[in-house]
């Protein structure tokens, strides 16, 4: 009984393993940099630190010695109580990777546009309302981390941002989205989990090389969008929304994986439409 107990449980691990690994549900981030240092006296004393990471040490205020460092590309400030962030941020040309997580910000200085190098940026658990629309011209920029705030709306100029690929705006209070945002042609990854969304511009569809898109925990009721222009997507959250129906042509996403749809109260008539129609992707309601 016990081996058999065993060997039930193990299945079970190598079924989860596989479905995180082979259909993709873990959502998987670059590893963090190897840091030269993680004190500022260090990095002082030695003159040519490149990545620097001063994450929790308690810092009150944008250290201005950081101006000293020319060659900083890489600077991750996470968990200080910053509260605010000095203009001078725009003076760090070279940087790539910015982390300015839960650092208790309110408001972005416009000249963090200046940092026209920076590839990867880290805004998240803070407590911003808005977003200055000179962000949006950080032409370089690839990946945009705004979890956790309480952001209502998004500038029309973050279709500026072409050459984004992962956009994250979880837990906000977004009532609706720019339909700019359709207008991101390199964007892959998508996630609005955890908003006041009721719908979802039709604009969203021209977004055609996206691959993962998380709309979970929002307010929606119907797919109000031409779903099945996004050819390319692999994954798809819809988990605790009202809604009861998906589109007729659902068949047509023909690179789907994982389907979420926990939490909605869609009939058994239609839950067997569904997956008859995705035979190879993994369905949850």
């Amino acid at each position: 009984m016990v081996i058999n107990a065993w060997r039930q449980i193990i299945c079970v691990f190598i079924g989860l393993v596989f479905l995180l690994v082979v259909l993709g549900c873990a959502d998987r981030e670059k590893p963090e940099p190897v840091w030269d240092y993680t004190n500022l006296h260090d990095a002082l004393v030695a003159g040519d630190a490149v990545k620097l990471k001063l994450a929790n040490v308690g810092i009150k205020e944008f250290p201005v010695d950081l101006l000293k460092l020319p060659s900083l590309t890489k600077l991750m400030l996470r968990g200080n109580p910053l509260g605010t962030l000095s203009a001078q941020i725009g003076e760090l040309g070279n940087l790539t990777w910015l982390d300015l997580g839960e650092t208790q910000l309110k408001a972005v200085p416009p000249e963090l546009k200046r940092l026209t190098k920076l590839k990867r940026l880290y805004l998240n658990y803070n407590e911003l309302k808005t977003l200055p629309p000179e962000i949006c011209s950080l032409s370089n920029l690839d990946y945009l981390n705004l979890d956790g705030n309480a952001l209502a709306e998004l500038p029309a100029e973050i279709a500026s941002l072409t050459s984004l690929k992962w956009l994250r705006l979880n837990y906000n209070k977004l009532v609706s989205i720019p339909l700019e945002l359709g207008s991101l042609p390199n964007l892959e990854r998508l996630y609005l989990c955890g908003n006041k969304l009721k719908n979802i511009p039709a604009s969203l569809a021209g977004l055609t090389n996206l691959r993962q898109l998380d709309l979970s925990e929002n307010q929606l009721t119907e797919i109000s969008f031409r779903l099945v222009d996004l050819s390319r997507l692999e994954r798809i959250n819809l988990s605790k929304n009202q809604i009861t129906v998906l589109p007729d042509n659902l068949g047509e996403l023909t690179d789907l994986k994982s389907l979420q749809l926990t939490g909605n109260k869609i009939p058994d008539a239609e839950q067997k439409r569904i997956k008859k129609a995705l035979p190879r992707c993994y369905v949850v309601f």
